[in-house]
């Protein structure tokens, strides 16, 4: 299987890649999807990498709000009658996490203004899936076709994935890589629960 696997790739319809964290971490370029368009969302379970790879995506000194900042910068909004400058201007946005957005019609609509606003800019936002909440798909949904690209995470799953993982996680502990062995049948495996592991 190919990296990021694109479901389409006509530049004026939505664009659909999945794949694991280190699939967009490495040395490889990125797809063009990602790097041309500037919105896009990054779904995934808890610990899948969703917040690395924004940073990824996005390179230097992005401005990060995760969603107790992300409620905030919407509450500055409703008393100022207007976004925050910095949100509207800065070159990178990751907003990590906005929760809740099926119950909260307001704050939906009004991130969508901001995600808008930067897109009509030609500033790069990048929205994460919280990890107890998928409601980012109605941001996506409201978003014109071809606005932005989805990339849904997901870990490795064959033996030799695994593993290559595992010895990684192994370099970056400062620990024997032979402590990668046994990590590939961990029950419901993840990044933290490898580098417990390896850990031990």
């Amino acid at each position: 299987m190919r990296r990021g696997l694109v479901a389409d790739e006509v530049c004026h319809q939505p664009a659909f890649l999945t794949g694991t964290s280190t699939e967009y971490i490495g040395d490889r370029p990125l797809p063009h999807v990602l790097r041309d368009r500037s919105v896009v969302f990054l779904l995934g379970p808890k610990g899948s990498g969703k917040s690395t790879v924004a940073r990824i995506l996005l390179g230097d000194d992005p401005l990060v709000l995760d969603n107790r900042a992300c409620q905030a910068a919407i509450l500055d909004c409703v008393r100022n009658a207007s976004w925050n400058r910095r949100l509207l201007s800065h070159p990178r946005l990751v907003l990590d996490g906005p929760v809740w957005l099926h119950n909260r019609d307001g704050a939906r609509r009004m991130l969508l203004e901001l995600i808008e606003a930067r897109r009509s800019a030609g500033l790069r936002t990048v929205v994460c899936q919280a990890d107890c909440d998928a409601s980012v798909t109605l941001l996506l949904d409201a978003l014109p076709e071809g606005a932005s690209a989805t990339v849904a995470l997901r870990f490795p799953c064959s033996f030799k994935a695994r593993l290559r993982v595992a010895e990684r996680i192994c370099s970056a502990q400062g620990v024997p890589a032979s402590r990668a062995r046994g990590t590939t049948s961990l029950a419901n495996w993840t990044y933290q629960s490898v580098v417990s592991a390896v850990r031990r």
